[in-house]
This record gives C-alpha cells, sequence and structure tokens, in this order.
C-alpha cells in the first residue's frame, strides 16, 4: 500500500522529502547505497508499507540526474534508473532528514539586507555540521544550491543562528451542542 509518510522513532518522513546520505553502515542486501558519495542527496519518491507485516520501504531517487549501478526505475515511479529501494532501518541508519520549516534568529545580512526573521527551509547540511545551506521563501540573490533548491533563494547560513520555526496551528476545539 503507497502511503504519504511514515513515522519512524517520531520523526515524520514524507515523499518528497531530501535526505543526505551520513554513512554506509549495515547495508547486507543493499549494495546499491555503496555506489554513491558520502553526503549525496536523494528524494522519497514514494513510501510502501506492507499491513501484513507491518514493513515500509522508502523508494529513494537521486537529485543529481546520476544513474548508479543497481538502480531502477522504482517499479515505474520515475522514468529513469534512478532509484532504489530501502527499508526504514537504512534510512535511520545512514541518512540524516533536513529540516522542515527554519527561521534565521538572528542578525545576518547579505546584500545589504538583513535575514532575521525571514522562513527558510534546509536542503543540505555541510561538512562539519556547522553550516547549512537554506532556501528562503523569497529571492534573496543567492544561488540555487546546484539545483537543491529555486535559483537566486539559496545560500549557506551558519547552524547557529536558524532556529526552528513555529508553526502556529489552531487547536480543534469541538462544536458544544446549543441547549433547547
Amino acid at each position: 500500500m503507497l502511503v504519504p509518510k511514515a513515522i519512524i522513532g517520531g520523526k515524520i518522513y514524507r515523499t518528497g522529502d531530501k535526505l543526505r546520505l551520513e554513512t554506509v553502515s549495515d547495508v547486507n542486501g543493499y549494495v546499491g547505497l555503496l555506489e554513491l558519495k558520502m553526503g549525496a542527496i536523494l528524494e522519497i519518491v514514494v513510501i510502501k508499507q506492507s499491513e501484513s507485516n507491518k514493513t515500509t520501504l522508502f523508494g529513494l531517487c537521486t537529485t543529481d540526474n546520476s544513474t548508479p549501478c543497481g538502480w531502477h526505475d522504482l517499479d515505474g515511479f520515475i522514468i529513469r534508473n534512478m532509484g532504489y529501494f530501502v527499508e526504514t532501518r537504512h534510512i535511520v541508519k545512514n541518512f540524516s532528514q533536513r529540516a522542515e520549516q527554519m527561521v534565521v534568529g538572528q542578525n545576518f545580512s547579505f546584500k545589504k539586507k538583513n535575514l532575521k526573521d525571514m522562513k527558510c527551509r534546509v536542503v543540505s547540511p555541510m561538512p562539519g555540521n556547522s553550516e547549512s545551506v537554506v532556501e528562503f521563501e523569497e529571492d534573496i540573490g543567492g544561488c540555487g544550491a546546484d539545483g537543491l533548491g529555486r535559483g537566486g533563494h539559496c545560500l549557506v547560513i551558519p547552524n547557529n543562528i536558524l532556529q526552528a520555526s513555529e508553526k502556529r496551528v489552531k487547536p480543534r476545539v469541538k462544536a458544544k451542542k446549543k441547549k433547547k
């Protein structure tokens, strides 16, 4: 059964999310992961869950148009041989998840514009984990992060000035019945 998201260890993984390959450990039977370079960015294209044994498979696709040996079309979900199915344990052990919504929490100037309080999303952590490539909602005159984000919307930002954006959700209130 195809599902739009899966929750693993409290983290939500959705189709369309991008993941970064951090390590290749415990890949018995999944040698296709060995074809990737460390730091490779992959996108979750499809999530399959089995009702009978609660197994979740993630269909990953390269984002750099590479076609690693042994990769395929994810059972017809993508056109070229840029996809590979992996189990939940491989997602948890080998990949880091990009953050959803972030905000620049301190003064940070770029092209004479203060980016404080601007919303963005992390598209890729940088080596060393002290900086990240982020994509802003508006064009700030930056870069496109080699196709990870939109042209002009991306910039490398120190992680210590990024903060999780608070999503304000209206609480669900059950409607009270009117007394007659």
